[in-house]
């Protein structure tokens, strides 16, 4: 029996591993700026920033409150995040950080404290100059507060600037466009430590498995 519940710690161990990034970084409410590799949007200077409405808010809604939105079914709050009421452009010079940085990710929506209310759609841009934007990178389904969030990736070789660009698709009532846990990342240090984490919860399931 205790060798079957070996073969169980084992399993949900592997499992932790191989989950994908989003659930990943889903689960990662309670981070802060000093986690490996790791460096957030909230946290860095804007090079313009236009708001539809109210002011932008740093880690927090209009509220503030915890950025909250659906993650894989469920509302998922979050320490860190920016939000921008739409209609709404910010941009951002990143040419101090994609040498050491491989990815912006972020989870676009619109802040689940407005219930099943609000209408925003996503653009992401990039540029080398800051000036020349081309096409978006990323265009979004028109999202509700009670949309699922959309998960994004976005290398970030070759780009120097990022511009996040929330439409009120309409009327700009309860668009309350939000950018939960944007961040970007150095995919090495940042899996390196989420790695450790897996592994710290391994052997306290083995503990805990001794123990009863």
């Amino acid at each position: 029996m205790k060798k079957l519940g070996k073969i169980l710690v084992t399993l949900i161990t592997i499992m932790a591993l191989l989950i994908t990034p989003t659930i990943a970084y889903a689960s990662d409410t309670t981070s802060d700026a000093s986690d490996s590799g790791v460096v957030y949007l909230s946290d860095l200077d804007r090079v313009s920033t236009s708001i539809g409405y109210g002011q932008i808010g740093i880690d927090q809604n209009s509220n503030g409150n915890q950025i909250s939105v659906y993650v894989n079914g469920r509302r998922k709050y979050f320490d860190k995040g920016i939000f921008a009421h739409a209609k709404s452009t910010l941009v951002y010079d990143l040419t101090n950080y994609n040498n050491e940085y491989d990815y912006f990710i972020t989870y676009l929506g619109v802040d689940a404290s407005q219930g099943s209310a609000g209408s925003v759609y996503f653009q992401i841009y990039v540029s080398n100059d800051g000036v020349n934007w081309g096409d978006p990178v990323l265009t979004t389904d028109v999202l509700t507060a009670s949309s699922e969030s959309v998960y994004y990736e976005l290398s970030l070789e070759g780009v120097n600037y990022i511009k996040l660009y929330a439409d009120p698709n309409g009327g700009n009532g309860n668009d309350h466009a939000v950018y939960a846990d944007a961040k970007l990342v150095n995919y090495e240090s940042y899996f390196d430590a989420s790695i450790t984490k897996a592994e710290d919860y391994n052997a306290d399931i083995e503990t805990l498995y001794e123990k009863y």
